[in-house]
């Protein structure tokens, strides 16, 4: 039998104490509505010094409520703590993503810094808002198979629509290349 090392024993014990399940969440949405009240002034503003600062006793108190309820609400508790492990976990597959592309696309000699062409850019940002919306509802518990599924495979991924859709995207592709105009070289030459 393995023994239990020290640190795990360590994070058991903060569990059963509720950091997990109270703490953590409380201080994560107390400071996100602070900063959301703080942020947009819907309170109100007062004049300190000359200054018109947001009401920070207000946007305290509102923030400490709406933490409190959504801690004493164990569905949202555990929603969230999904939520969150999901992301962290795409935020770490994004990264590795990135690291690959900074291989591919490493600066040259003019530029010093690393970007990204926006043909790989753009489609990476589609594709990274997609998947945190279908992590969001897979936190709330809305499954992506059953009906979804059943309507995906048996009305868009038939082989007419594929191929369709292949040829489309062969024609577009080509057409691009057809119509696109050679830079123009400028400077002594």
């Amino acid at each position: 039998m393995v023994e239990q090392s020290l640190f795990r024993g360590a994070i058991e014990a903060l569990n059963k104490l509720g950091l997990y399940d109270v703490v953590l969440p409380f201080l994560l949405i107390f400071t996100l509505m602070f900063a959301i009240l703080e942020k947009t002034k819907i309170l109100g503003t007062e004049e300190i010094n000359g200054k018109e600062v947001p009401r920070k006793n207000l946007n305290s108190m509102i923030a400490f409520s709406v933490a409190l309820f959504v801690v004493a609400s164990t569905k949202a508790v555990s929603m969230i703590n999904s939520l969150i492990a999901n992301v962290i976990v795409f935020v770490v597959i994004t990264f590795l993503y990135l690291l690959m592309i900074g291989t591919v696309f490493h600066p040259t000699d003019k530029k010093k810094e690393f970007t990204i062409p926006a043909g790989v850019k753009y489609p990476t940002m589609a594709l990274g808002a997609l998947v945190l919306i279908i992590l969001f509802f897979k936190s709330l518990g809305v499954s992506f198979g059953g009906e979804v599924a059943k309507f995906f495979t048996e009305s868009v991924f038939t082989p007419d629509v594929l191929s369709a859709i292949v040829l489309m995207a062969t024609l577009i592709i080509s057409l691009i290349f057809i119509v696109k105009e050679p830079k123009s070289k400028t400077g002594g030459e």
